[in-house]
C-alpha cells in the first residue's frame, strides 16, 4: 500500500464488530471517514465512544439495513 496517507480520502466506511475501534483506526490514519459504527457489547462501545466520539449502534442483526449510510468499505 501507499504510504501516503491520504490515499483513502473521499472514502466512507462504516465499523462493524468495531469493538474498540481497530479498524476506525487503521481507514482513518489514511483518511477516509467512518459514517457508521456496530458494537454489541457494552464496555467496548463505551471504549468506542471515549476514543472516537461516536456511540456505535448496537447488535448489527437487530440493525435496520436503511439506517446504514451509504459507504465504500464494509
Amino acid at each position: 500500500m501507499s504510504k501516503s496517507k491520504n490515499i483513502l480520502n473521499n472514502y466512507k466506511f462504516i465499523d462493524l464488530f468495531a469493538g474498540i475501534g481497530g479498524f476506525h483506526i487503521a481507514l482513518s490514519d489514511y483518511g477516509a471517514e467512518c459514517v457508521f459504527a456496530s458494537e454489541w457489547d457494552k464496555y467496548a462501545a463505551e471504549t468506542y465512544f471515549e476514543n472516537f466520539g461516536t456511540q456505535p449502534n448496537g447488535d448489527i442483526t437487530q440493525i435496520d439495513e436503511k439506517v446504514i449510510p451509504n459507504h465504500d468499505i464494509l
